[in-house]
């Protein structure tokens, strides 16, 4: 991936549609997932990429949050966050906002998901860095 090209990916349609981007920026990611009838961003979240300090023949990383108030996008950017650095053995920062008026439990649930297999499609699209360790090693510490 050049670094002034991102991978794109989409997952749904209509309102309940979700899409993101993610873009190389040196050996780090940023990326953003939005979807839903208003994109927006409700969370960031970082995963900085990092030598265990167990073991250092393993990868880990450090995560980081920010959530704008009446947002509840956190936990799907630290997760999300999480998987891309995993995957990818990068440091990543993650935007996601997604946003429908009067969802249902069902629309909701839908979104997640939605959200949930555009990260991973742009973890397993996304080149990985030439480094020690490997991405089955990387844990949150």
């Amino acid at each position: 991936m050049n670094t002034d090209e991102g991978i794109r990916a989409s997952v749904g349609q209509g309102r309940l549609r979700v899409w993101g981007e993610a873009v190389e920026v040196g050996d780090d990611l940023v990326a953003w997932v939005a979807g839903g009838t208003r994109a927006h961003v409700g969370a960031v979240a970082v995963a900085a990429l990092r030598p265990s300090l167990a073991d250092a023949g393993r990868l880990s990383f450090t995560p980081s949050l920010i959530t704008l108030a009446g947002h509840k996008e956190d936990t799907l950017a630290l997760e999300g966050a999480a998987v891309l650095s995993k995957v990818t053995q990068r440091t990543v920062v993650l935007t996601v906002g997604i946003h429908i008026d009067d969802a249902t439990g069902a629309e909701l649930a839908a979104l997640v998901q939605n959200a949930r297999a555009v990260i991973k499609d742009l973890a397993d699209r996304t080149p990985r860095p030439a480094r020690q360790g490997s991405a089955s090693n990387v844990q949150p510490h």
